[in-house]
This record gives C-alpha cells, structure tokens and sequence, in this order.
C-alpha cells in the first residue's frame, strides 16, 4: 500500500466524516466542538447518501460507476457546504480536543490504551469468516464487473433476478466504492482498514453515550468505557454476542448495526431529549441513522426503527417532550418504505 493510498484512506474515513458531522452540529445545539460526535454524526451521514445513492441505481440495474461517481460528487458538495459554512470553527474546535486531553482522568486513558489494543490485534491479526465468501465477493465483482447483484458471488453464474434480501441493504457497495475511491483492494479495505476506523467509532458512540449519562464526571464515563471494553474482551463464548461482532467481524453490515448503529440509537435519543435547541437538526440525524440501519443489514430495517420506537417513547415520555414521537415516526419512514419493496419484490 503505497503513501498515496494511505493519505486517501485517511482522508476518507478520517477528514471527510469529521467535515460531514460539522454540517450537523453546526445546527444542532451544544457539543459542536466535540470532535468524537462530529466524526461519529459524519460517519453516519456517509452510510445513508450511501444508501439513498445506491439504492435506486442497483434497483435499476446501474453501473457501479455511475453509483461511484455520484456518490463521490454529493460528498463533495458537501464537504465543501461545510467548510464554507465552518471555516472559522475548525481551529476552536481543535484547540478544545487538546484542551480536553490535558484534563482527562487516568480512566479515560486506560479505556483508550483498551481500545487501541483490541483495534490492532483485528487490524494487525488475520481472521476468515466465511460470510466473507458473500460480502466481499459482492464487492469485488461491483468493481470487476462494473454491475452490482448480478452475479452470485458463490457461483459465479448470472443471478436470474435481484436477491431481495440483499439490494435494500447493500453495504458491499460502500465497501467497493471505498475501495474504489482509496484505491485500495476491498477485501483490503475489509479486513485492515475497517476495524482502523470502525472500532475507534464504535467506542466514540459508547463514549458519547457515557458523557450523557454521566454529564461532567469524566472519570465515571472512563470506568463505563473500560467496562464495556471488558465486556466486548470477554464475550467470545458465541459468535452471536455483540462483542464478538466488534472484535471479530466489523467489516460486515450486520456487525456495524448491532455493535455501533443500535447503541447510536440510543445516544441520539437521549441528546435530542436533552437538548432544546437545533430539533430539526436532530430530526434529519435520527433519519440519517435509520437510513445507515437499513444500509449496512436488511435486519437493520426492522432493528432500527424497533430500538428508534422503545428508545424514542421511553426518552419522550421521560423527559415529557411529545415532539420526539412525531420525530421517530418521521425518521422511520425509511424503514417502512424499505420494508414495502421487500415484500414486493421477494
């Protein structure tokens, strides 16, 4: 992998999220110097133009190239909406992140000395899952073909008609389209490049998650971080725990949505119910997130709008803030809509 490849990679899964989540907390309220919620709100937003670009093409039987170069295209447009709307607002926002660091108590370090740990024996370490065969196939024969869901990837022979269970969700798009824009192999891009950024995400929502909880006791957020770094450590005694997908297998959709996506779910709840200004702002995020639910699992259809409708009531009734309801019913509509063509075209 050559230094070209590298500066895009961090570019791409670094700068560019951080330049989208600023489009948000821009209008959102408070935290709009926290790099963690920028990175992690932008991340999000990368997911669903994913979904929302893909989606209709591969329905249409597009080029993946075409999906490439107008995903590409919105991307950049918007990255330049914020740094044109931010361009004062990068420099505070840095010098608070070290302002931050100077103050951070001992737990907050022995979490991140955790995380970055369990980040490079993924990142580093090899491992085979056999759903690989699936999902990186899907995305080496977008970019070998130039046509997305056409060709089974197991057989290699024509698919007779579009796998429904899999063109609403179709998170291997994302994976060849950064691939394709890195210029980095995707089974690459799977298997080390992922869990570089995608374990660091994972534990920024957890984080995020524990500022609300414990508001400025920084020193409890790093206990809640530590344990929940335990937690994932220790759940190897099934394939099916959450940490197991973080720590095993978070190159694939299905392990984006129960390790980082659903606890997300919950962290955008409580902050909208806790925030009184920027509502509108945190309604179109609570629709960002569903739409990165139903890209990265057809199980993120249903699961996302399931934890939207227990987290959004509990929020809404607790803090008496009925407007939230109507903003969880709104940002579900992806997930009806997806779940309508599901069962038309099955």
């Amino acid at each position: 992998m050559g230094l070209s490849q590298i500066a895009m990679l961090f570019i791409w899964f670094g700068l560019v999220p951080v330049m989208l989540g600023m489009l948000y907390t821009k209008f959102s309220g408070g935290d709009r110097d926290s790099l963690m919620l920028n990175y992690c709100s932008g991340l999000i937003i990368m997911l669903a133009l994913c979904q929302l670009t893909a989606v209709p093409i591969v329905m249409n039987e597009g080029s993946f190239t075409f999906v490439c170069n107008l995903y590409v295209g919105i991307i950049t447009g918007l990255c330049l909406l914020s740094l044109i709307l931010n361009i004062t607002f990068y420099a505070r926002m840095f010098r608070a992140v070290f302002g931050r660091l100077k103050g951070c108590p001992w737990t907050i370090w022995a979490a991140v000395a955790l995380i970055v740990l369990q980040t490079m024996v993924i990142t580093v370490g090899r491992h085979i899952d056999d759903d690989d065969a699936f999902y990186i196939g899907v995305a080496v024969a977008a970019q070998e073909t130039d046509e997305m869901y056409t060709v089974d990837p197991y057989t290699g022979q024509e698919y007779d008609e579009l796998p429904s269970r899999y063109v609403l969700s179709p998170f291997p798009v994302f994976m060849a389209a950064s691939g394709e824009i890195t210029g980095v192999h995707p089974a690459i891009v799977a298997h080390t490049v992922f869990p570089l950024f995608l374990i660091p995400f994972t534990y920024m929502i957890y984080g995020l998650l524990g500022r609300q909880l414990f508001g400025k006791e920084r020193r409890l957020a790093g206990f809640f971080l530590i344990l929940v770094c335990l937690l994932h450590v220790f759940s190897g005694y099934s394939v099916y725990t959450q940490g197991t997908f973080l720590l095993v297998r978070i190159w694939q959709g299905k392990a984006i949505l129960a390790a980082a996506l659903i606890p997300a779910v919950c962290y955008y709840c409580l902050r909208m119910a806790r925030e009184k200004k920027g509502q509108a702002a945190n309604c179109v995020m609570m629709l960002m997130l569903m739409l990165a639910c139903c890209h990265v699992s057809s199980m993120g259809i249903m699961l996302g709008a399931v934890a939207m409708g227990i987290f959004g009531a509990a929020c809404a009734l607790w803090y008496r803030k009925p407007g939230m309801l109507l903003c969880g019913i709104i940002s579900c509509i992806p997930n009806l809509i997806y779940s309508a063509i599901y069962l038309t075209i099955r």
